[in-house]
Order: C-alpha cells, then structure tokens, then sequence
C-alpha cells in the first residue's frame, strides 16, 4: 500500500439493498470482498431511505455506525437501545439481532479478526493543522465538508485517503474554508 492513497468519490462501489444504498469507501485487504466476508475492515456509507428496518446479521464482525445526517434509533435485542443524533455513535456486534428507526445518512466501520478502531468527527477551522501519530497501522479519513491537503495532496468534500503509518506520519491542514468536518478512522490489524 502506498504510503498515501487518494479514494476519489467515484471510485467508491455503490449497492442498492432492500431500505436505500450503500456505498464502499474502503476495504482491507485491497483484494477482499464483503460479500465474501473475508475482509479485515470495510468502511461505508449507507443511505437509509425507509423509516425502519432491520439489520443483516454479520457473524464476527465488530460494527461502529455514525450518523452523519438525521436522527437514528437502535435496538440490539437483548442488548440495548440508543437514540443517536448527527456525528454520534453506537458499537455493537455484527452477531446482534438489531433494528433501526430513522431515514439517515450514516457511516459504517466493521471489523473482523481483532482488529481495532476508533472512530472520530475532527473540525478544523481555515488553515488549522492537525498531525497524524504513526501509532496506528493505518488512518483512513472522510473529508465530510471542506478542503484538507497532506502535503502535495488535496482532498475536498465527499472524497478519501488512507494513510499507511507503519513508515509514515504527516500533517493534514484545512484549505480554504471557514470549516471543514472529517471523520477519522484509526486502525490497528494486530
């Protein structure tokens, strides 16, 4: 993997399911298919587009759900229930029987074979710099509005990049606007 990689907005594979539309923004290893289920981490964003609907259970996999516009209502069987609002977010297992209750956009991290995450909303106002730790064995963001640039490399709105930090680290600073939103996924593969 390039220590940088820029994931164009139209490159991301886009699927129709039974409420509304998915769309894959990145998946690891390159070659995996969630269909398949032999992925590591895949990250998402789903359009839900019907008032309620019920999950597709997913054996082994650990899910971060973030909603990114609208309001959402969970409920893992057995489990718990919680209300999320735009930029919070739920973690739960693949394995849960859950349902939800809300038309949104939201964004999805799963996970499988221990991998681990963690999944944050940054604002950077205009010309705010923020450095990455090569703490992580990667870093994916989401630029959700705005501009961000990583050296000679520009990001705007609803575009991505993934950073490999095992030889890496930078400084990502926001371009030419008031605000910009990122959403940050850090992840270790163990």
């Amino acid at each position: 993997m390039k220590d940088i990689q820029l994931i164009p907005a139209e490159t991301y594979t886009t699927t129709n399911w039974s409420g509304g539309k998915t769309s894959e923004l990145f998946i690891y290893p390159p070659e995996s298919n969630f269909k398949v289920g032999d992925f590591t981490l895949r990250i998402s964003i789903a359009t839900v587009e019907v008032e309620s609907s019920e999950f597709t259970a997913l054996p082994d996999v650990h899910r971060t759900l973030m909603v990114l516009d609208g309001n959402l209502k969970l409920e893992h069987e057995n489990h718990h229930t919680c209300e999320l609002a735009a930029f919070e977010q739920d973690q739960f297992s693949g394995d849960w029987k859950t349902k939800s209750w809300g038309k949104v956009i939201d964004f999805n991290v799963m996970t499988k074979n221990d991998t681990k995450t963690i999944v944050q909303k940054i604002d950077l106002i205009s010309n705010e710099t923020l450095a990455l730790t090569s703490a992580y064995d990667i870093q994916f963001i989401y630029v959700q509005s705005g501009c961000i640039s990583l050296g000679e490399t520009l990001v705007t709105q609803g575009n991505s990049v993934v950073i490999n930090n095992s030889n890496y680290s930078t400084v990502l600073s926001c371009v030419d606007f008031e605000k910009t939103e990122l959403i940050l996924v850090s992840a270790d593969f163990n």
